[in-house]
């Protein structure tokens, strides 16, 4: 990777959650978060973003990092069009971005970036979750029942749920573990979940 590359990573680094990164942060402060789990890292630029910026948080960023499938016959072609077209003067492939996250982890001591899921980890020393992997009816529940068997008293950033399916799921979820919803974000792009306070 060359250092003009390396450079554009980090002053413009490569996330799809731009604009929610800023929102995450300032909850995160206000909440005195220690340590932080994402789930779904893609190339990795939002886990920087957010250890960059949380230098007193503890940052690891999970995928399952099959990207061949992910973009397989043409599947998130708009994904793949973001990715080629997100820096002027380099067409980013798939096969770049677990360089691109390897590079991330080793910019920052507390930031880690590998490939899991969430089912393969011990969850409880989160403070907060970003549930932003698989976006299926099936991959949401898995993923959030998982969380609230394991964490009960975790503060969890869902995002997508503009999406509909995403949303009833998160509803549902929510409703049947006794938590709140809260919207930080202008847009209803992402909602957070709490446990009710006594």
């Amino acid at each position: 990777m060359n250092q003009l590359l390396q450079s554009l990573l980090l002053d413009n680094p490569l996330t799809l959650m731009q604009d929610k990164c800023d929102a995450i942060i300032d909850f995160c402060k206000k909440e005195k978060i220690k340590n932080l789990l994402e789930v779904g890292s893609f190339a990795g630029g939002s886990a920087y973003t957010l250890a960059k910026n949380l230098p007193e948080t503890n940052v690891l960023s999970i995928d399952i990092n099959n990207f061949d499938e992910y973009f397989d016959k043409g599947r998130n072609s708009n994904v793949k069009k973001i990715l080629a077209r997100y820096y002027n003067g380099y067409r980013l492939k798939p096969k770049d971005l677990l360089p691109i996250q390897e590079f991330y982890a080793n910019q920052l001591t507390n930031l880690d970036i590998t490939t899991a899921t969430i089912q393969t980890i011990d969850i409880k020393k989160f403070d907060a979750i970003i549930v932003d992997g698989d976006h299926t009816i099936k991959g949401v529940r898995n993923d959030l029942e998982y969380i609230y068997k394991h964490n009960q008293d975790c503060i969890t950033f869902i995002d997508d749920v503009h999406f509909e399916h995403i949303l009833k799921e998160v509803e549902e979820i929510v409703k049947a573990h006794n938590l709140i919803l809260e919207w930080p974000y202008t847009n209803n792009q992402f909602t957070v979940a709490k446990r009710k306070k006594d």
